[in-house]
């Protein structure tokens, strides 16, 4: 009877075995993109799958990420979005910029203080995990609008269904944090104390602009990134010749 009870528990410790190493070559297959269509379901739930936790209760209650791509929306929707973005392209670009080189402080100066000098490297450049969790810590998106699990499977998710490539699914080029901005202020907006999910997605856009500027004013730095938009759109209408003249005495 022993015998038999032992040989039982070898069997499900076995399988269990087999389980999560079947799960973990999903998981990877996924990450290197070569996951079969017919699994790619199951793998990408394996690869989103919530940790067990143990330490205590959340600050927030992780709510499911859901992934869209903009083209796949509505025109009214698409069109507004895009125009959003155009408007606020110089935030985007200096978010970025001073973010990507927040954890390399050993860097040479002279080659973190323009945007386009940054384009221009060999390698593309990209915010980690850490820089983009500081992004979102210091203008009150993290951890107040999303937990650590969210924000993981958001920059995992959105690397793996825009198929970029990438072997670190953790990391984003500025390209990708674009798409990003647009994920995060859907799902922070689609819920308490703040539910805009039944209005036009632009609004939620509108409603994290909104938060990071108060942010960024309690933090006592510069705003006029967000105040004087109508002036940055009215020079990029410009013809090229004169939006370059303006921008050369904007130096």
């Amino acid at each position: 009877m022993k015998a038999k009870e032992q040989r039982d528990k070898l069997r499900i410790s076995s399988a269990k075995r087999k389980k999560r190493l079947r799960d973990q070559i999903e998981k990877r297959k996924v990450e290197l993109g070569i996951a079969d269509r017919q699994n790619e379901g199951k793998a990408l739930a394996i690869l989103f799958r919530e940790p067990h936790h143990t330490d205590g209760p959340r600050p927030l209650k992780t709510k499911p990420v859901i992934f869209f791509k903009l083209e796949d929306e509505e025109a009214r929707d698409k069109d507004a979005v895009e125009e959003f973005m155009r408007k606020y392209a110089r935030l985007w670009k200096n978010l970025f910029t001073r973010y990507q080189n927040v954890g390399f402080s050993h860097k040479n100066q002279s080659d973190m203080t323009s945007f386009d000098n940054i384009q221009n490297k060999h390698k593309e450049p990209s915010l980690t995990f850490a820089e983009t969790t500081k992004v979102l810590k210091d203008h009150d998106v993290y951890p107040q609008l999303m937990n650590k699990q969210e924000l993981t499977q958001m920059v995992r998710g959105c690397n793996v269904c825009m198929k970029t490539g990438r072997q670190d699914l953790l990391a984003m080029t500025f390209d990708m944090f674009k798409i990003f901005l647009v994920q995060l202020a859907v799902h922070c907006y689609s819920r308490p104390p703040q539910d805009l999910s039944c209005q036009p997605m632009v609004r939620s856009l509108q409603a994290l602009v909104n938060t990071f500027e108060e942010a960024t004013r309690k933090r006592k730095l510069s705003t006029v990134l967000y105040e004087d938009i109508d002036a940055e759109t009215a020079i990029a209408s410009l013809p090229e010749k004169e939006r370059e003249l303006v921008q050369q005495l904007d130096q």
